[in-house]
C-alpha cells in the first residue's frame, strides 16, 4: 500500500472558494438564519428510549436538515448524539460537535464549510464511520490530512467541493484515509490502493458493482427506519468489498445476498423495533 505526497489546492481555487461561501450569505438576510435552540433540537431529536422526557443530553439522533442553521447552537451539550443530519444549511465551522464524540454518522453536505478540524478533534470521534461533507466550499488538502486521524472512518463523500477538482484527488485520498472502504459513493477498488495491480476491467475503480446505489446494496436500504439505516451504511461499502475485491478471493456478487443476511444477525441491536 502506498502514501501519497499531499496535493496543493491551487491558491486561486482556494480563494474563489472563501469568496463564493462569502457571497452565498449575503444572498440570504442574516434575519433569516438561526443557531439550533434548545427547544428546536428536543423538537428534531430522539432519544434511545422514546418513552422517557426529552433531554439534551440523552438525545442519540437528531435531524435538522434545511432549517437555516448558521451554526451549531445547543448541539454541543448532546453528548450522546450518535447520528446528526445538518444538511442543507448555513454552517461554516464544525469544531464545536468536539463535544459529541459518541457520532456514528455526521451529515453535513450542501453547508458552508470551507475548512476542517485539526487532527486532534478527529482523532477523538473514535466512532464516527460515515460523513458527508459533499457540496460544500472545502478546498485546502490538509483538511484531508487530519481526516486520517478518524480511527474508524469508512465511507466519506467530497464530491463537488473544490478539493475534489483537484487532480488525482480521489487516489490522494484513498491512500491517505486507510480505514476508508468507499469514497464519493463508490467502494475503493483495489487497484486504486495498490501500486502496479493489474489492470482488469472486470474489477475497474469506479464499476457500477461497486455503487453504493447499486441494485444489490439497494436491499439493505429496504430494512426499516432512517436511523437504522445509517447504522448500515458502512456494512454495504463492507458487503460491496468482499464480494467484488479479488484480494478477498471472491468475485461473485451472487454471494452478495447471503452476506447481507449474515450482517443483519449483528446488527440486531440497532433494529430493535420492526421496520415501518
Amino acid at each position: 500500500m502506498e502514501r501519497v505526497q499531499s496535493l496543493r489546492v491551487p491558491a486561486a481555487a482556494a480563494a474563489a472558494a472563501r469568496q463564493m461561501s462569502s457571497e452565498l450569505k449575503r444572498l440570504v438576510n442574516n434575519t433569516h438564519l438561526v443557531s439550533p435552540s434548545i427547544s428546536l433540537i428536543l423538537s428534531c431529536g430522539e432519544m434511545e428510549h422514546m418513552s422517557k422526557e426529552k433531554k439534551l443530553k440523552e438525545i442519540v439522533v437528531v435531524n435538522m436538515s434545511a432549517r437555516y442553521l448558521i451554526n451549531m447552537g445547543y448541539l454541543t451539550n448532546c453528548s450522546a448524539l450518535r447520528i446528526c443530519i445538518l444538511s442543507r444549511n448555513y454552517i461554516s465551522k464544525m469544531d464545536a460537535l468536539s463535544n459529541c464524540p459518541k457520532l456514528i454518522k455526521l451529515d453535513l453536505h450542501s453547508n458552508h464549510i470551507t475548512e476542517l478540524p485539526d487532527k486532534f478533534f478527529w482523532r477523538e470521534m473514535k466512532c464516527l464511520e460515515v460523513l458527508y461533507l459533499h457540496n460544500n466550499i472545502i478546498g485546502d488538502m490538509c483538511s484531508i490530512e487530519a481526516l486520517s486521524c478518524c480511527p474508524q472512518l469508512t465511507v466519506l463523500t467530497l464530491y463537488d467541493t473544490p478539493i475534489s477538482l483537484v487532480p488525482k484527488y480521489r487516489h490522494f485520498v484513498v491512500n491517505s484515509i486507510w480505514s476508508l472502504k468507499a469514497l464519493d459513493n463508490f467502494v475503493i477498488a483495489d487497484e486504486e490502493l495498490m501500486e502496479e495491480w493489474p489492470r482488469n476491467d472486470k474489477f475497474k475503480a469506479l464499476g457500477p458493482q461497486y455503487s453504493l446505489q447499486s441494485p444489490a446494496s439497494s436491499q439493505m436500504w429496504e430494512c426499516g427506519k432512517d436511523s437504522v439505516r445509517c447504522e448500515l451504511i458502512p456494512a454495504v461499502a463492507a458487503m460491496i468489498e468482499t464480494t467484488t475485491c479479488p484480494t478477498f478471493g471472491c468475485s461473485d456478487m451472487l454471494s452478495m445476498p447471503a452476506a447481507i443476511g449474515s450482517y443483519f444477525t449483528a446488527v440486531d441491536k440497532y433494529a430493535s423495533k420492526p421496520p415501518e
